[in-house]
This record gives C-alpha cells, structure tokens and sequence, in this order.
C-alpha cells in the first residue's frame, strides 16, 4: 500500500473540504437537525461562502488540546471557512467567558459542562476534544524518596501513596481535580486521605511548587511531567494517558462548547466547528507524521526529542478519530459520575436532574459528516 505524503494528505483533505462547502446538486443531499427551538437545516449547495469569525476560549497549549491545535496549525478551519482566534483564558474562568459572550467557543473539561447545567447555565458540547483523562500524577523526588513508591508498582498501591501527600492542581473544580478525584476514587480513596489538595491557579505553578518542595505531587499534562523528569525534580508514578484507569480511556474528557443561545442563532458557525474537528481526527488516523509536527511546533517546541516522542507516543490515543465523535450515553454516565466525585470534593450538592440531550448534542457533528461523507 503506498502512503501519502503529509502534504500530498493534507492538500486532499482540504481539496475534499473546499469541494464539499462550494458544490452545489441535489447529489450531495442536506440534514435537519434541531438544538432547542431551532431549526438546523441546510445543505453543502445552501452553505454560505463567506467566512465566518469565531473565538475559541483555550487553556495554555497541552497535551490535552493536540486536535484543536493540529486544526490550527494544518490549515483545517480556514479549509471549512472558518477564521478563528484563539484566546487564551485560566481554565478556571473558561465558562464565565463564554456565558459573557467574550468568546463565542472553549475547549474545556466536561464535568464543568454539566454542573454548568444544573447551575443554570445553558452551555452544550458539541464536540470532543480529548477522549480519556490523560493527566499524569506527579511525585516530586522527595515524595518518592518517603513514600518508596515506583512507577511499576501496581496501580492500587500508586494510588495508596498517595496518602498524606499534599498534592496541587490547576484548581478545585478544572481537569487536574477532576482526575486526581477519579484516580482516588478508582483506588478506594477520597481527599480526606491526603494532607491537602492545593489549587494553584496554573500549570506553572504547579511546577513551581514541585520544584520549591511545597507540593509532594501535581496532577498535570504533558509535556510538564516529561520536563519535570528531564530536571530530575520528579517522576510520573500514575499515568493516565499510557493506560493507567483504561476504564476511562474513551470518555469525553474535554469538549468543545458553546452557548444554546450561540448555537441557535449560528447553527453554520457551529457545524464548520464540527466539521474542522471530524477531519482533525482523520489526519490524525491516516497520517501520524502530520499531526506530530503540529503538535511539536504547536504545544511542545522546545522539549528534548526522546521527551516528546514519549510523551506523543502515550497521548496519541486521546485525538478522538471521526468514528468516536458522536457522543454515547455511556460518555455521558460517566462523566456524571465525575462530575459528582469533584461535587462532593467541594462539599457542593450533587447535581441532579441533569439528562445528556440537555449538555450533549450531536445534532452539528451528524451534519458535518453528512457533508464530508465517508472518509
């Protein structure tokens, strides 16, 4: 079988694109589909020409956002008639940008998703970002030398050590948390077990705080635990990413939201949204080269070679492909469960009464691959 080159690939999925938005005839069909009252109802002939502005509300570039950035770096939006400017925002204030119309998407976690909802705000994913909690737990030196523990212990008694740690994350309600929740809730254990849970406000932080030995362990994405080995502050002893909690492995993690209110009133907007992260993750299945380059340019320029071949290696996996976009009610049990693990870790009620239709909608992405067809 001959392989394409990245280019020759990349030039026929924007060629394939760019067909599929300014054709016209009857051949190439049309969909309905609803979010709220609004009718979402066009074909490729019908679909406007112009390009359309979005901002998309994005934490600092990890690991975590590697479809995002592929689409941004190969060129994807511009081929679905998008011009985007990304915005950066702490993680922990993404939802207030969005709800105050600041940016019209986020790339954000899930679990803020649908506590959003039962809290009144009326946000929808509309994509996935990142399948799998793909954070790692980091222990810094000193941890390991107390606690003796090692990255091939089995997994429980990883997570028994660690017991009477004081562990950072970004803060108490962003990613971090909510994997250090699941990773303890996996392993019989709760935040009481530890001497703290320190929300620090960045990813910075958190590896200031490793380093200065106020943090015994940080919840963190890569490439951060690959740097911390490097300067020999620490070692990754649960990682997400490479397999640890596989149970977790699909879930919607990260999502791309948007407001109800944005969506009806821009279903096109949304739908070329969908259709730049379906074919993200079809570069990302056909053409691995590609996507590493975006990914090294993009988040992790300035990592050691045999770093970031580790670190892309193990985090590949979490570029949901174009047959894992469509969410399932599976996805949305089990980020319920997140979502009241983290409740419970801030003494907030447990949310209640929330349903997927009201946070999940797939209406958008079942369009966009009506338009791109099969791959």
């Amino acid at each position: 079988m001959v392989r394409m080159s990245r280019t020759i690939k990349l030039a026929g999925l924007v060629a394939l694109v760019l067909l599929l938005v300014s054709c016209g005839g009857s051949e190439v069909g049309s969909t309905s589909s609803s979010v709220g009252d609004q009718d979402v109802s066009s074909s490729v002939a019908d679909q406007d020409d112009d390009v359309i502005k979005v901002t998309v509300a994005q934490a600092i570039p990890v690991f975590n956002f590697q479809g995002y950035f592929t689409a941004v770096e190969e060129g994807i939006f511009e081929a679905v008639g998008l011009e985007v400017e990304t915005v950066e925002v702490p993680s922990t204030s993404i939802q207030q940008a969005l709800i105050s119309g600041s940016v019209d998407f986020a790339n954000t976690t899930t679990v803020g998703v649908i506590n959003g909802h039962s809290l009144g705000l009326d946000t929808i994913a509309v994509a996935k970002v990142c399948q799998g909690f793909i954070e790692s737990v980091v222990f810094s030196a000193d941890a390991i030398e107390r606690t003796g523990v090692k990255p091939t212990d089995p997994l429980q008694d990883r997570i028994e050590a660690l017991r009477g740690l004081t562990v950072g994350v970004t803060g108490l309600s962003s990613g971090t948390s909510v994997s250090l929740q699941v990773v303890l809730n996996a392993g019989g254990l709760t935040s009481s077990d530890l001497k703290e849970v320190i929300p620090v406000g960045s990813t910075d932080a958190e590896y200031a705080g490793l380093k200065a030995g106020d943090l015994d362990a940080i919840v963190v994405s890569s490439p951060v635990p690959e740097q911390i080995e490097a300067e020999g502050l620490g070692q990754t002893i649960i990682n997400m990413a490479a397999g640890d909690l596989a149970e977790y492995a699909k879930v919607p993690a990260l999502t791309l939201i948007t407001s109800r209110e944005y969506a009806d009133e821009n279903p096109e907007a949304v739908t070329r949204m969908a259709q730049a992260y379906l074919l993200a993750g079809e570069l990302a299945r056909t053409d691995p080269d590609a996507v590493k380059a975006a990914v090294r340019n993009r988040i992790a320029p300035d990592l050691d070679e045999a770093l970031f071949e580790t670190a892309f290696e193990n985090n590949y996996a979490s570029i949901p492909l174009p047959d894992d976009q469509l969410f399932t009610q599976d996805d949305f049990d089990k980020m319920f469960i997140a979502t009241n693990l983290i409740q419970e870790f801030n003494d907030s009620p447990t949310v209640s009464g929330v349903s997927m239709d009201d946070v999940m909608v797939n209406d958008f992405l079942e369009q966009a691959q009506e338009r791109l067809g099969d791959f």
